[in-house]
């Protein structure tokens, strides 16, 4: 009812919005502007898409606080695994940040529990991130359960380092933060001007103000994260039998070397019930081309793995045995702290603006009324899909810990309902990137017209 009562609301706001007519080609724009004479301060097309695509990079790619890579990571491996998060960043922004917000939390709860050490947010984070390892050549992360084992037992010193030690690890200071938040700050101000003005704001500029809100919100969720840190901070010298006992138990004797965190093999908790081994198994059949619900059934499939590091955004919590770097998307888990839903529904909550950011571009004028229908069927769906995804998400994951065979039923057909939604989602975002991209084909006039911002200045 409230996410209805959210629409309803915002569609009786969007209809006072003046109605974008008179389209023009933007060949055709440029006379018009030069009949408009000197009244007005003029923009061109260039001006529209270079400040826009500015703020988009400052958003999906400057804003982005990577974990520390593992010692073997190249150039381009580092460079790759961020482009993932690039595109996470582009596609599902939202789910960026609720990955964004657990590590918040758990900085917050490490940086309270170890305060009388002096340890602050800055170590929460890097702990968060991969920055305690356990030497120099095993190079094995730690989070900050085992440190404090290893600590009380004696096999280790406290690591002994400030924050201003860090923070000379980190490439971005409060300076660099500060200006790429000053830029989506200012850009999301000229689009309210030119909103406050009656003037016209093209779809382009209205996508990047949902994504420089978001990014707001993502670098102050990130402000005490250093960035693109690649040296961690040993904490012994050398690895004993009795530390490797502490942490794994008893020794493996089978010859296995240190590996790397391979991120495709960190299964999701939900991808699981997606597998054929939740399907009854059925006699081979002689048909060249599969049943539908056989076809369908590997499409899931498909999309599960897909899907993977939107999942790890939500669930990635562990650290594997061996592995020489966090995963990805990792963060503390704190659920038996009992805490975890309200970054869950915190991240629900942004999500939902976001796509009610979108649903404000209800009544602009389109090259063509199938366009305009696109948009509104694309910004009214990721408007309202966060909250069944969230729901689905967290029965699944509460029916994952019984074993009853209707519990296993549930969980395989609520998995296909839950990767529906989220295929559904996906395709409704790059409907609201392309069609902004395709309406320039065919803008309004009154789009190159710049602002007045003599008007805020009070005359005498």
């Amino acid at each position: 009812m409230l996410i209805v009562f959210l629409l309803v609301t915002l569609l009786k706001l969007v209809s006072g919005l003046p109605v974008r007519h008179s389209s023009t080609s933007s060949l055709q724009s440029l006379s018009i502007r030069a009949d408009l004479g000197d009244a007005n301060q003029q923009r061109s097309l260039w001006d529209i898409l270079k400040s826009s695509f500015a703020t988009l990079f400052a958003c999906i790619w400057l804003s982005i606080h990577p974990n520390i890579p593992a010692p073997s990571d190249g150039e381009w491996t580092q460079r790759r695994r961020r482009l993932t998060a690039m595109l996470c960043a582009l596609i599902v922004p939202e789910l960026v940040f609720v990955w964004a917000l657990r590590q918040w939390w758990a900085a917050n709860q490490i940086a309270k529990a170890h305060k009388g050490r002096g340890w602050t947010r800055v170590h929460g984070f890097f702990v968060s991130m991969g920055g305690f390892v356990l030497t120099k050549g095993n190079r094995v992360p730690l989070d900050a359960d085992q440190i404090v084992k290893l600590e009380a037992r004696g096999l280790i010193k406290w690591p002994d380092i400030s924050k201003e030690e860090i923070q000379d690890r980190s490439k971005g200071d409060f300076l660099a933060k500060s200006v790429a938040l000053v830029q989506t700050t200012w850009f999301v101000v000229q689009c309210i001007a030119r909103f406050q003005q009656r003037m016209t704001v093209t779809e382009l500029e209205l996508v990047t103000v949902a994504y420089a809100g978001l990014n707001v919100a993502l670098y102050l969720t990130w402000w005490n994260k250093p960035l693109d840190v690649r040296s961690p901070a040993p904490v012994v010298e050398t690895a004993t039998k009795e530390i490797m006992q502490v942490l794994y138990g008893a020794p493996r004797d089978d010859g296995a070397s240190e590996t790397t965190v391979d991120d495709t093999a960190t299964l999701s908790k939900l991808s699981i019930v997606v597998d054929s081994s939740s399907v009854s198994k059925s006699k081979p059949s002689l048909r060249l081309m599969p049943s539908p619900r056989k076809a369908l059934h590997n499409l899931l499939r498909f999309f599960a793995w897909l899907a993977r590091p939107f999942n790890g955004m939500l669930t990635a919590n562990e650290i594997h045995r061996g592995a020489n770097r966090v995963p990805t998307f990792y963060a503390p888990d704190f659920e038996k702290e009992g805490k975890n839903n309200y970054y869950i529904g915190l991240g629900l909550l942004v999500a939902m603006l976001f796509g009610v950011i979108h649903c404000v571009g209800w009544n602009f004028d389109f090259p063509t009324s199938q366009e305009r229908f696109l948009w509104r069927l694309a910004a009214a769906y990721i408007a309202v899909a966060p909250l069944p995804f969230q729901l689905l998400g967290s029965a699944i994951l509460r029916h994952r810990k019984t074993g009853s065979r209707r519990s296993r039923v549930f969980m395989y057909m609520s998995a296909r309902a839950w990767y529906s939604i989220l295929a559904l989602y996906v395709l409704a975002r790059f409907a609201l990137l392309v069609l902004p991209l395709i309406a320039f084909r065919k803008l309004p006039s009154g789009a190159y017209v710049d602002l007045a911002w003599s008007q805020y200045i009070p005359h005498v």
